[in-house]
């Protein structure tokens, strides 16, 4: 079976901003949830078996009723392990590639939803809570770059 063990993840950028826009409706709930646009970019360390991956989640298409404005990047370092030893795990490694990325991006998406709570809990408008984000292996992209 396979293991992976986030190592770390960091925020290189956080922006949230309230939007005088929302103002006028500001009495309404927060039930509206913001359109957003998800890009994510990884490198893989064959020789190792680390994953590292970063996501960006932005606020898109925003209408007055958006109270905040915002752009998260995140980006998380991942250790892979098998059961089964070391040359399992050589041999999968490649086959299961955009499977173990979609699995860190979502782990990564999660801390930007509770990132963004967090920042939003004591804004103007009231705490914002990210619906959650489905992530296909569709949206899964070529590999950026082989880490060292």
């Amino acid at each position: 079976m396979w293991r992976l063990d986030l190592d770390r993840y960091f925020f290189p950028e956080i922006s949230v901003k309230a939007r005088k826009e929302h103002m006028d409706c500001a009495k309404d709930s927060l039930e509206k949830k913001p359109e957003v646009e998800v890009s994510i970019g990884y490198g893989l360390s064959e020789k190792q078996k680390r994953v590292a991956v970063e996501v960006k989640v932005d606020s898109v298409d925003l209408v007055d009723e958006d109270p905040y404005e915002f752009r998260v990047q995140v980006f998380g370092s991942f250790q892979l392990t098998h059961d089964e030893g070391r040359e399992e795990l050589d041999k999968e490694f490649r086959d299961v590639e955009k499977l173990l990325v979609r699995n860190c991006a979502q782990i990564l998406v999660g801390s930007i939803r509770d990132t963004v709570f967090g920042l939003t809990a004591k804004a103007p408008y009231g705490p914002l809570y990210l619906d959650t984000v489905y992530i296909g292996l569709e949206n899964i992209p070529d590999r950026s770059e082989d880490l060292k």
